[in-house]
């Protein structure tokens, strides 16, 4: 009762400008998203030239993949941190701090850079042949051409990254709705078999 009546006193709202991070940070992060991009292109090319580290129990393919998902979410968590360095105190920080809704990984998304969107946790690979959208030259393997985001969506994503974005939104909501049926029915069969049991008084 006391918190509800403080905060219809205090009231609670947030707005756009409590994304604003300054222009020195907006450097920063750039810095980051373009060297996660430089590593993944280094990657890439020494994929093309037989030299690329391979994993245990992964063919080449699944090495390179691998590698590239690790140093792009490598440049997303440290862009994390200059946000959580620069961004100025909220009620969004505050949902955040009380544990009641968000993540840090939230408001980077929003203020910065929203970073690889994955179908099935992978890249996004689907589309057309050797290629997953007509823009792009077949066999591209370039994070742009596979579902990373660069900007944050208080920037506005280019016509591409709304694309994957949305193609990773439609996995969410498939995600949600089938697994909540699948659950449901799980219990509903159980409580059907296990109604005929009862415990005794004796507890036999």
């Amino acid at each position: 009762r006391l918190g509800i009546a403080y905060l219809m006193i205090r009231g609670f709202s947030i707005g756009i400008s409590d994304l604003d991070i300054s222009a020195e940070a907006h450097k920063k992060v750039a810095e980051q998203i373009a060297g996660a991009e430089k590593e993944a292109n280094a990657l890439i090319m020494q994929y093309g030239s037989d030299q690329l580290k391979m994993l245990p129990g992964m063919t080449k393919k699944e090495s390179l993949e691998a590698q590239i998902m690790n140093a792009l979410s490598s440049g997303v968590s440290r862009v994390s941190e200059i946000i959580s360095e620069n961004i100025r105190k909220s009620d969004i920080l505050s949902m955040i701090e009380a544990g009641s809704k968000g993540s840090l990984i939230n408001t980077t998304q929003m203020a910065a850079v929203v970073g690889q969107e994955t179908i099935l946790g992978k890249r996004i690979k689907r589309g057309y042949i050797n290629r997953t959208l007509p823009h792009i030259r077949p066999g591209d393997l370039s994070p742009l051409a596979h579902g990373f985001v660069r900007h944050g969506f208080k920037q506005g994503l280019t016509p591409f990254e709304l694309f994957w974005n949305i193609m990773n939104g439609r996995e969410g909501l498939m995600d949600k709705s089938l697994r909540t049926r699948k659950s449901g029915y799980m219990q509903r069969r159980l409580v059907n078999a296990l109604q005929d049991l009862k415990v005794h008084e004796d507890l036999s």
